[in-house]
């Protein structure tokens, strides 16, 4: 009987070509998930220029109104709010800028500087946690509060901070990463606007789109920098004398001397 013999070189010729081919279609794959937009159902929270943020607790979102817990208020936007108990309800007062904020525990009403305002929402407790109803309170805390309910995106704008905006000049691909092979979050055409929230590295903007997801871009993609608001004059209180000053006490009367 005849041996069969085998050629050395066909074999290992075989086993370089197979492994080219798993190797090819293993990057491809792997581009494939870069390439692909982020379809998370979580929600992704940005307030000014930080984005994509997690708040202490989950926002919740009742007939439209946004509501925020009270930690999250004192974190991020009113950190001097005053608590008392009155006829059984809890009762936040503060002194927001040039206003004196009264909130009442399930009351749809406000007052600010004594002048009684309805809201849509009211001040409530969901498991032992209160919570704002903090697309009532734009005026009082000059922001604007916008949701995307399809797209479960919330963007809270201080309208008193700079905003810096530039233009994509062309079809752009934002990234999770500062990497030109991350993972694609978002797709955006040539004269998109876009948010810049840092523009600190040296080869990337870190900006938000126009319907709230952020991530990476080239500079070199984006053209005609421009400041669409500018920062408000803060307060001056370097002449401030603590001996002199008029202590505001917050009571029922407090409206009328303010």
């Amino acid at each position: 009987m005849k041996k069969l013999k085998f050629k050395k070189d066909s074999l290992l010729r075989k086993l370089i070509i197979v492994a080219i081919l798993l190797f090819v279609v293993y990057n491809v794959f792997n581009l494939a998930i870069l390439f692909r937009h982020d379809k998370s159902n979580e929600m992704i929270i940005s307030i000014q220029d930080d984005v994509g943020i997690t708040l202490v607790h989950n926002p919740i979102i009742q007939d439209n109104i946004v509501y925020i817990s009270e930690d999250d208020m004192r974190k991020y936007f009113d950190n001097e709010m005053y608590t008392e108990e009155e006829n059984g309800k809890i009762r936040f007062v503060s002194v927001v800028q040039t206003r004196v904020l009264d909130l009442v525990e399930n009351e749809n009403k406000i007052q600010i500087n004594g002048v009684e305002q309805t809201i849509n929402g009211r001040l409530q407790k969901i498991n032992d946690i209160y919570y704002f109803p903090l697309s009532d309170l734009e005026e009082v805390y000059n922001i604007k509060v916008d949701y995307l309910k399809d797209l479960n995106r919330l963007n809270i704008e201080r309208l008193s901070k700079e905003k810096v905006i530039g233009y994509a000049n062309g079809k752009i691909n934002i990234k999770s990463e500062k990497k030109t092979f991350s993972k694609v979050v978002e797709k955006v055409e040539r004269g998109d606007i876009l948010t810049i929230v840092d523009k600190n590295d040296k080869n990337w903007y870190k900006v938000k789109t126009s319907d709230y997801a952020w991530g990476y871009v080239k500079k070199n993609k984006i053209i005609k920098i421009t400041k669409e608001r500018e920062n408000m004059v803060a307060m001056d209180f370097s002449n401030f004398n603590q001996d002199t000053a008029k202590i505001l006490d917050i009571n029922n009367d407090s409206y009328s001397i303010w």
